[in-house]
């Protein structure tokens, strides 16, 4: 939720420019049972944490959405995209070559 998806493309435009041969990234991910694993939860966290996993849950990306929205070309970077049980998106982009 601090990027959205014009921003991400200019992130992505800097990551190519840079000469980038890795980019990590771990979002949450954007899913029913993600908030529903937050919702079990919500008794041993402060107001604070509460409030924002929520929102960054919902702000959260699911498989294919990063690299499509970076702009990374699948002939330039091999991607690599996993989720936790916990609800963490974990996403890895290597440059060929």
């Amino acid at each position: 939720h601090h990027f959205e998806g014009a921003a991400l493309g200019r992130l992505g435009g800097l990551i190519e420019a840079g000469g980038y041969r890795r980019v990590l990234a771990t979002e949450p991910y954007r899913a029913r049972w993600a908030l529903a694993e937050g919702a079990v939860v919500t008794p041993f966290v402060n107001r604070v944490t509460r409030h924002d996993m929520f929102v960054s849950i919902r702000a959260g990306f699911r498989r294919g959405e990063l690299g499509f929205t970076l702009g990374m070309d699948a002939s330039k970077w091999d991607v690599w995209e996993s989720v936790t049980v916990f609800g963490a998106y974990r996403f890895e982009a290597v440059r060929k070559g």
